[in-house]
């Protein structure tokens, strides 16, 4: 894999390597147990990704820590975070 295709405004070395990027990409894939599976009530109209109580608690803290790491930059940062979870929160 390519991993500089989910980078974005990449710098290169005189030799083209990658030594910096603007943004990032990241893709996390879970397992969900079959059996657990929650179904939002309501909705917004859009289908959601399959998701058990597990998977949904650990997207929950995978966007807290992203949170709290952008909020402790003295830098210019933006954290941008699309997971299940906050659109089954929305929907309710």
């Amino acid at each position: 894999m390519n991993y500089a295709d989910l980078l974005g405004e990449v710098q290169r070395d005189e030799n083209g390597r990658v030594v910096g990027a603007k943004s990032a990409l990241h893709l996390w894939v879970t397992a969900v147990n079959k059996d657990a599976i929650i179904k939002p009530q309501g909705g917004a109209g859009i289908e959601l990704d399959l998701a058990d109580e597990l998977s949904l608690d650990w997207e929950n803290e995978v966007v807290d820590t992203m949170l709290e790491f952008a909020s402790n930059q003295t830098q210019d940062l933006t954290v941008l975070a699309n997971v299940a979870r906050r659109y089954i929160r929305n929907s309710d």
